[in-house]
């Protein structure tokens, strides 16, 4: 079962139910609608099973896979052909923890963070860069200031991070002051993990930052 959900610059196809059930909902939906110029050559693909729809993956890759196309593939399940499968496609990760909120975030990462410029932006092969760092994903969205949830984010050794932070500019101290919070955080990691950030600005919805994080040990 797949099925392609698509705005004609943003798609993003699935491989089985539960795959095709929460790209099916309603906040994915309308990130998936918003038309952004310029963003053709990327495509996000979710699948219940790698291994069971694997040949269908590759069919589909190769029926739209050009020199410029960039793609993710997202696994519900793990495998005992992870690595099989990270060398012989562009991207490819397991994904950990919470399974529905992991997907969504990252959705939703992609329509804040890379479909909006901002006054930091990254694009999508930065979030690809941070992808290839581990096999396992997660993902996860607090509202409000940083200081209010950074002390309860539980630190992952050897992880690589994205931050993609949306704040108020019209208020310069409060910008620094959370940013100083997020320096300090991200001191304690040590080992300079691998870090790619974004900042975009504050508008009608609250303040909130998505944090992405892989790993290769499971926890």
């Amino acid at each position: 079962m797949s099925q392609l959900r698509c705005n004609g610059k943003v798609p993003t196809i699935v491989f089985g139910k539960v795959a095709r059930d929460i790209v099916a909902c309603k906040e994915v939906v309308d990130w998936l609608q918003c038309p952004v110029s310029g963003f053709e050559d990327f495509i996000v693909i979710i699948t219940d099973s790698a291994v069971e729809y694997e040949e269908r993956i590759d069919a589909f890759l190769q029926s739209v896979v050009n020199g410029r196309l960039h793609y993710m593939v997202l696994d519900m399940n793990d495998s005992l052909d992870r690595q099989r499968f990270r060398n012989k496609w562009m991207s490819y990760n397991i994904i950990g923890g919470n399974k529905v909120e992991t997907v969504i975030q990252l959705l939703h990462n992609i329509y804040a963070h890379i479909l909006k410029t901002g006054m930091i932006s990254y694009d999508f092969t930065d979030l690809q860069y941070i992808l290839k760092q581990g096999c396992w994903v997660q993902s996860v969205c607090f509202k409000g200031e940083l200081s209010d949830w950074v002390k309860s984010f539980q630190i992952q050794a050897n992880a690589s991070y994205s931050f993609g932070l949306t704040l108020n500019f019209d208020d310069g101290e409060r910008v620094k002051d959370n940013l100083d919070v997020l320096h300090k955080w991200l001191c304690r990691l040590g080992n300079n993990p691998e870090v790619k950030i974004s900042l975009q600005l504050y508008e009608d919805e609250d303040m909130e930052t998505i944090v992405i994080w892989t790993y290769d040990d499971e926890y």
